[in-house]
């Protein structure tokens, strides 16, 4: 994910911390393949690399030992054009017995390399997310054949200089793919899935499944385990940056490419820790007890939508939910101020939920959104999180 003047960031509301797992518990148990990403042994994963060779043998690897096909063909890599640069996907498939149709469910592997002579490591961004993903597919690989077939990707390049530009592996791919984007039922994205603004928070964002209404209610009505809240909100909320005329969208993630070619999607994230692109973004950071509990949802909404007859799959339709979108603030303006964080930004926040409490403008609902980002990522001025 890119690092812009705002990012994604939920709270919990007032849920006391929970220990996380040392690192040493599981590096080399059920993570290992996360803690193999995130080493120093990798060097940050830069498209081109030697590590990022590394890192595809890695989850190439991982994707075989449990039965995952390769997605691409006879290959599980496939490079993107030579023309933008080195990048190079990785796909694995569970093929369904309908397999004409796809669930692509996604994460970018790529990190920033070596950046003044120390490794971005990028544990949070993005080997959890890898190593959440392959977990998911070993899951389906290993149950009943399902109808629609999985089909995981790993994209290359996100971070930048290649962040939205024609190189990035997600948009590369979608305007070169080789299945066909008809066949694409639902896209679900990964970034940042970690952590959280603090130890602890339980809470897991689902955004852009407003995109179809039958995405919308798998998200919805799949169980969450215990310690584990699933807040779905409309990305509308984050993109469209009140610091901008007009509101201008700013995109975040992988999940634009879909956007763009109007295949449904949703994109899950725990928002920025405090190690968001710094060499501090290391596996002992990573509440791994957390990801567990992602990692199980997951695979529920996976295995519900890859079982799912054709009439069940979701199509594109967008559409407004403002009253989820209410909501979805009021939590998160609450949980600000339960969180103890932000007391010098008391005051402000409490007007924002008085404001909420009725039937806020759309800019209000993003204004108070948005506050409580600028002021949890601790990059910015509070006066200037506080005019927002």
């Amino acid at each position: 994910m890119k690092s812009l003047p705002l990012v994604l960031a939920w709270l919990a509301c007032g849920t006391p911390p929970t220990p996380r797992a040392p690192a040493s518990d599981v590096a080399a148990g059920e993570w290992a393949l996360v803690a193999t990403l995130a080493s120093d042994a990798l060097e940050g994963r830069a498209p081109g690399s030697e590590g990022s060779r590394k890192a595809r043998q890695a989850i190439i690897a991982e994707l075989t030992r449990c039965g995952v096909r390769p997605g691409a063909g006879a290959a599980f890599e496939r490079a993107i054009d030579p023309g933008t640069g080195p990048a190079v996907n990785v796909f694995g498939l569970v093929e369904g017995s309908e397999p004409e149709r796809r669930i692509v469910l996604s994460a970018h592997y790529d990190h920033l390399g070596i950046v003044g002579g120390e490794v971005m490591n990028g544990a949070d961004d993005n080997a959890a997310a890898v190593g959440s993903i392959v977990k998911v597919a070993c899951a389906i690989a290993a149950g009943p054949k399902p109808r629609a077939s999985l089909l995981v990707a790993f994209w290359d390049a996100e971070e930048p200089p290649s962040f939205l530009g024609p190189a990035m592996g997600s948009r590369a791919w979608v305007a070169d793919p080789h299945v066909p984007l008809a066949s694409i039922e639902a896209a679900i994205v990964l970034d940042l899935v970690g952590g959280g603004l603090w130890p602890g928070s339980p809470v897991h964002v689902a955004l852009g499944a407003e995109s179809a209404p039958a995405l919308a209610a798998v998200i919805d009505q799949t169980a969450a385990p215990d310690g584990l809240v699933v807040q779905r909100a409309g990305l509308h909320l984050v993109e469209n940056l009140v610091t901008t005329p007009g509101d201008g969208r700013q995109p975040w993630s992988d999940y634009d490419a879909f956007r763009r070619a109007e295949v449904p999607f949703v994109f899950l994230s725990n928002g920025q820790t405090a190690h968001y692109h710094t060499a501090g973004d290391d596996f002992a950071t990573l509440d791994l007890a957390k990801l567990s509990r992602q990692t199980v949802w997951l695979t529920r909404v996976v295995d519900t939508l890859v079982t799912g007859p054709r009439e069940a799959a979701p199509r594109w339709a967008p559409r407004s939910e403002p009253e989820l979108d209410r909501q979805a603030a009021r939590r998160l303006v609450a949980g600000a101020l339960a969180s103890k964080r932000f007391e010098a930004q008391r005051g402000v926040l409490e007007a924002d939920l008085s404001t909420l409490a009725d039937a806020p403008s759309t800019r209000a609902l993003r204004a108070a959104v948005q506050r409580v980002q600028c002021l949890a990522a601790g990059h910015y001025p509070p006066a200037a999180c506080a005019r927002l």
